[in-house]
């Protein structure tokens, strides 16, 4: 999934926020890539602990490290 939206964001030449909700064990997966942490911990579901992350700069990932 991740692949896919950088690949629309470049194919679009569009640049926007892009949210996502990140079990706190997982923050740092996101935080390498230059997401950040924009919201308190909270419980989500089955998920378990959970902060929202956010990235801006989506065109700069599309080629990061073969991701797209």
């Amino acid at each position: 999934m991740i692949r896919y939206l950088f690949k629309d964001l470049r194919e679009s030449d569009q640049v926007r926020p892009i949210w996502s909700n990140a079990r706190v064990s997982s923050a740092r997966f996101y935080r390498e890539l230059g997401w950040w942490e924009a919201s308190e911990q909270f419980e989500n579901g089955n998920a378990g602990l959970s902060v929202q992350m956010l990235r801006k700069d989506a065109r700069r990932l599309a080629g990061f490290g073969g991701w797209c």
